[in-house]
């Protein structure tokens, strides 16, 4: 691979987004931008929102998110 390559993906990744006018950055939270362009640049969005979602909750709620089939099961159940 060519420096040339490297250098576009890196001015499309990083550049584009984080060299806007007035925008100030920690380094955690230029990492953290970074991490999630990629993620979608790659396009595993899907994956890792499936990911994401159970560990913002389990952060946020100190519990395990529900699984989604149990839900729907207990909701059947309740409507029956």
């Amino acid at each position: 691979m060519g420096t040339g390559v490297v250098e576009g993906a890196g001015g499309h990744l990083v550049q584009d987004r984080m060299e806007q006018a007035g925008m100030r950055w920690t380094k955690a939270g230029a990492q953290a931008v970074l991490d999630l362009r990629a993620v979608r640049i790659n396009g595993h969005w899907d994956a890792y929102g499936q990911w994401h979602r159970p560990q913002h909750h389990q952060r946020v709620y100190g519990t395990s998110t529900p699984v989604p089939e149990v839900v729907e099961a207990q909701g059947l159940e309740l409507a029956a």
